[in-house]
């Protein structure tokens, strides 16, 4: 089972994940986190926050047009998974 089979169903990252790369090229600040793979993707270090606060401000604004101002000394709740949390409570 993969990872993504936990997520909500409706969870738009559950079947089709962003494209790093593609976010990079328009959102430059990301750009610079990213990590290239030996089969030519690229990941991120989800371990960093700046990297992960640095894709949640690019999907933030590419996916819903929210434009986020993120503090490093705060909790980055905003990230794919975190999006089925969501989901979990609006059925409540």
């Amino acid at each position: 089972m993969s990872f993504n089979e936990y997520m909500h169903i409706r969870n738009r990252y559950r079947t089709n994940p962003p494209d790093f790369k593609q976010l990079a090229e328009k959102y430059q600040e990301l750009k610079s986190f990213l990590i290239e793979k030996n089969n030519g993707g690229v990941t991120l270090d989800f371990r960093d926050p700046n990297a992960v606060r640095a894709l949640t401000i690019a999907t933030a604004k590419e996916d819903f047009n929210l434009n986020l101002e993120l503090s490093l000394g705060r909790m980055i709740f905003f990230d794919h998974h975190s999006i089925s949390f969501l989901f979990f409570f609006i059925k409540l």
